[in-house]
């Protein structure tokens, strides 16, 4: 409105009134402030004559494109009480500017209808003189646009005096004592995310901007326009906004909170009444043993109360197999009872490693008030409870709830040890509601381009079942820091652990622990569900140095190079069956597709028939016997997938297909590792090329998730945590750097 004191119309600019104080305009102030505008525009219009008449006297305006148009509107007290633009994107006073072309080949008088937007222009005038291409494609129909505040310069209010770009500052921020300010912590992330952006098409105008409530969206409709934004506008904008990428967008939070009644599980709960008199003699004679740790995520323990430890120890010498549990230490003799509460059926898992860590076998007695629930004589040379866990259920508990860990015949002789792991009291099942479970199952090695090519029968149902999310990149390319990556939200960076090399020092992994990290297993442990692993993952486990605790209750880790697919397999398997009445999450990591690549040769036969015998012998043998590995996973995955059909939960369990990484293939893509002295074909975790970076993630919930649904926005390994704690109505923790998935 600076029109200037030559200026000839009725309202100049000296006569502006003070725009910036705190106290609101009246009506004749309004529209003084109005009248400065129209008369800037008024005086605009003169100069832009004036410089096309100067064009038309030398002869150029008959040959010359003249394009007149604004970087923005101005609100004139419409849309809010403000003479400004840049703060917000309601109503059409900031949005909807004019755009006029003039020149040769273009029809006088013409007008275009439907939405167009700025951002089309610069390859319309590179096509018009004949430039190239500029890059980018022209979208029509279609306006994106995104905003902040200016805040001003002048007044006497905080936010006056410094210029933020976001909308309602003031109900963002809070004031400091020196009479600066800072975003409210509360509110940061969201904040410095959150742009204040919109999108509009020809049904109206989609508008997203944070709030302290959270994120909102504003839909407008047009005339005739639906009543909801339509779906594939909310992806287009939040495909334009890079920091959230695929935003609030495709998986709806119809899994709500964990329904079924609340379950003890006792180790969680502070016992009643504990006798342990040789608890220092028990952790003495684990301490010679290497395959445990205190546990890291369990309350410091009074030193009258029994230590939680995770128990790990080869109980298959033939499977490679690593049976780890979390579990109480009760050295004998040995007591402590819990309250019952209102009853139901009883749960534990006990071993008593005589084997391991020598000492007599152990008597463990279970008594509820007068009656006895188990009796038996663990662990000795080949007693039950002596090289695996002995898994043990009670149909009914009510009243005190009593454990007694002796050595047989000599009631108060110490030196026998006893683990207890997992006890809990479920809830009956005659009153049993059980809500969503969530199986996750991460394939070693995986890449995206090689699914869909008839070798994966089960991942393809999956995918046009589900929703398919066709540029998943990991953040880590190799299984360690992946992993982490799915199971906090974190990079291995953001938790103060080493991502190059294979083994951790202990510093970094007692900085781990100590930071408490927002571990998915340790949420829904916390929620109630049952927790399993069962994976071929060493990175998973603290004990030896190259990895740490993940937080699972139990975790059957299998290391055989062939075998151990079909037994995961067997050990996903289980627990499905047996927690068919609980609600439960368990991870299973498959990992036949990793290097050396072994699959059993039916499955290099089934390869070549898939492929056609033409195409199988035109591969190099190494990636032949990958792709063979693949049909072997994919008839495992449709095993886990078949006994929840078989038990009646598929239609009430999420499954989650992604990869902790790809595997190069291309020899063009090899590369020698300085770090790890070795080359990236056939293997990973060296190079960032596609198809090592690139892996599926599926997506698959009856009646929940849309199926057939593929997603081209780019999404990230950090975005799952996030998005599966919003899914299951999971506390978030505002540490993890990915966003949700669900909206």
């Amino acid at each position: 409105s600076r029109t200037g004191d030559d200026h000839p119309g009725r309202h100049r600019y000296r006569y502006s009134p003070e725009l910036d104080g705190d106290d609101p305009l009246d009506e004749a102030e309004v529209t003084h402030v109005r009248g400065l505008y129209d008369e800037a525009v008024a005086a605009t219009d003169a100069a832009v004559g004036q410089l096309l008449d100067d064009l038309r006297r030398r002869g150029a305006l008959d040959n010359a494109y003249v394009v007149i148009l604004s970087d923005h509107g101005e609100e004139l007290h419409e849309e809010s009480q403000g003479f400004e633009h840049g703060a917000h994107l309601r109503g059409d006073s900031f949005l909807r500017i004019p755009l006029t072309i003039a020149g040769p080949g273009i029809a006088p008088g013409a007008r275009v209808p439907g939405v167009r937007s700025t951002a089309m222009l610069a390859p319309r005038l590179a096509s018009l003189m004949g430039l190239d291409p500029v890059e980018g494609a022209e979208v029509t129909g279609v306006a994106y646009g995104e905003t902040g505040v200016w805040m001003r310069e002048r007044g006497g209010r905080f936010y006056q005096r410094d210029r933020l770009p976001y909308p309602g500052i003031a109900r963002l921020v809070a004031p400091l004592p020196d009479g600066g300010f800072m975003i409210r912590p509360d509110l940061e992330e969201r904040v410095v995310a959150a742009k204040h952006r919109m999108i509009e098409d020809s049904h109206g105008r989609l508008v997203l901007r944070p709030t302290p409530a959270g994120l909102v969206e504003e839909w407008t409709p047009a005339a005739g326009g639906p009543a909801t934004a339509p779906a594939e506008l909310r992806m287009m904008l939040y495909a334009r906004a890079p920091e959230l990428r695929a935003g609030p967008a495709q998986l709806p939070p119809v899994v709500g909170p964990n329904t079924v009644k609340a379950k003890a599980l006792l180790m969680d709960v502070a016992p009643t009444r504990v006798s342990l008199p040789d608890r220092a003699g028990g952790l003495r004679a684990l301490r010679g043993y290497r395959r445990w740790i205190v546990d890291p995520w369990a309350d410091k323990a009074a030193e009258d109360h029994p230590v939680g430890v995770l128990f790990g120890h080869k109980a298959d010498v033939d499977k490679d197999y690593h049976a780890n549990r979390r579990a109480l230490l009760l050295p004998t003799p040995a007591e402590i009872e819990w309250s019952a509460g209102s009853g139901g059926p009883l749960r534990f898992a006990a071993l008593a490693p005589t084997r391991l860590l020598g000492g007599p076998p152990v008597r463990l007695r279970v008594e509820s008030g007068d009656t006895v629930l188990f009796d038996r004589q663990l662990g000795g040379a080949r007693g039950p409870g002596a090289t695996d866990w002995l898994d043990v259920r009670v149909d009914h508990v009510a009243g005190p709830l009593v454990f007694k860990a002796t050595v047989q015949g000599a009631p108060d002789a110490r030196g026998g040890r006893l683990l207890l792991a997992s006890p809990m009291i479920m809830q009956r099942e005659d009153e049993a509601s059980p809500g969503w479970n969530l199986l996750v199952v991460q394939v070693d090695a995986l890449r995206a381009g090689d699914l869909g090519r008839g070798l994966t029968p089960v991942m393809d149902e999956m995918a046009a079942r589900g929703t398919s999310f066709k540029n998943m990149v990991v953040n880590h390319t190799w299984t360690r820091p992946s992993t982490l990556a799915l199971m906090t939200g974190l990079t291995s960076d953001d938790l103060g652990l080493n991502r190059h090399t294979i083994r951790l020092p202990v510093a970094q992994r007692r900085g781990f622990y100590a930071a408490k990290p927002p571990l998915l297993p340790l949420a829904f442990r916390r929620a109630g569900f049952a927790v399993d692993a069962s994976v071929n993952n060493l990175f998973m486990l603290s004990s030896h140095g190259l990895g740490v605790d993940f937080g699972f209750q139990r975790m059957g880790d299998y290391r055989h190079l062939v075998r151990d697919t079909p037994e995961v397999t067997a050990s996903a398997i289980r627990f499905v069956e047996a927690n068919r009445r609980r609600r439960w999450f368990q991870f299973v990591n498959l990992n036949a597709p990793h290097m050396p690549y072994t699959a059993p040769r039916r499955f290099v036969r089934r390869a070549r028939r898939a492929l056609g015998e033409a195409q199988a012998d035109a591969l190099a043998a190494p990636r032949l016997r990958y792709l063979a590995e693949l049909v072997y996973t994919d008839d495992a995955l449709g095993r886990i997938l078949g006994a929840l059909e078989a038990t009646g939960q598929r239609d009430r369990t999420m499954v989650v297909l992604t990869a902790d990484h790809g595997e190069i293939m291309d020899p063009a893509h090899d590369r020698l590792s300085a770090i790890r002295d070795k080359r990236s074909l056939y293997h990973h975790g060296i190079t960032p090329f596609d198809e090592e970076v690139r892996v599926p993630l599926i997506v698959v919930a009856p009646g929940a998730v849309r199926g057939g649904l593929e997603v081209e926005e780019q999404v990230q390994t950090l975005d799952l945590s996030r998005t599966l704690r919003e899914l299951f109505a999971l506390p978030q923790d505002p540490r993890q750097r990915g966003v949700s998935l669900a909206g």
